[in-house]
This record gives C-alpha cells, sequence and structure tokens, in this order.
C-alpha cells in the first residue's frame, strides 16, 4: 500500500477513530463536571464540620498539654494526636499542638486552611 489513496484511507480512518474518542472524552468530562456540581455541597458542608471538629480537638488538645508529655502523641480513633516540636522555628518552648489524620484505607485527604 505505497499509494497516495491507501494512504489517505488510512487517514480517514484515523480521524474518524479520533473524532470518535473526542466526543467519548467530552461525554465523560461533561458527567464529571455534572457530578461535581450536583456533590460538591454536601462536601462543602462535610469539609466545615470537619474544621469545626478539628478546632474543637486541638483546642482540648492545647488544653491537655500535661496528658501528653510522655508520650507526645497516641493514636486514638485512626487519628494520631498530641504535641510535636515546630518544623523551622525555635521559639519559647518550640511545642505546639498537632492534629495529623491518618485516613486508613482511603486514598485522599482533605485539609482545610489553617
Amino acid at each position: 500500500m505505497n499509494d497516495l489513496h491507501g494512504l489517505e484511507s488510512l487517514a480517514g480512518q484515523y480521524a474518524d477513530a479520533h473524532e470518535s474518542l473526542v466526543e467519548s472524552v467530552a461525554g465523560l468530562n461533561t458527567e464529571i463536571e455534572a457530578l461535581k456540581r450536583r456533590r460538591l455541597p454536601a462536601i462543602r458542608r462535610h469539609v466545615r464540620a470537619t474544621a469545626v471538629c478539628h478546632d474543637v480537638l486541638r483546642a482540648e488538645i492545647a488544653a491537655s498539654r500535661e496528658m501528653f508529655k510522655r508520650p507526645r502523641t497516641r493514636v486514638l480513633a485512626g487519628v494520631k494526636i498530641g504535641l510535636a516540636k515546630q518544623r523551622g522555628k525555635v521559639g519559647a518552648n518550640g511545642v505546639s499542638s498537632r492534629i495529623i489524620t491518618f485516613t486508613l484505607g482511603e486514598p485522599a485527604r482533605y485539609r482545610t486552611a489553617e
């Protein structure tokens, strides 16, 4: 198939296949965006609720510093809580309250602005 007609035929087949792929991907992206719009309000509510719980837990840890002298951290309900030295800073006491969430079995982590 060394003639121009054969190459034109193959190029046409490729163009058709590529156009089908583009249409399929565009349809998928449209569905993904619709799903995001439908689920985003609930996700935002969960982020706000998680942020409130995070703040309450952080305040309670700060108020209970004596519980975290030894060991400095504990894992409770799959969440590592406790005290850790601040990285890269030298302060009067050099310790800050810190919460590290282990998302056991979940691939994604959601963080809120601190």
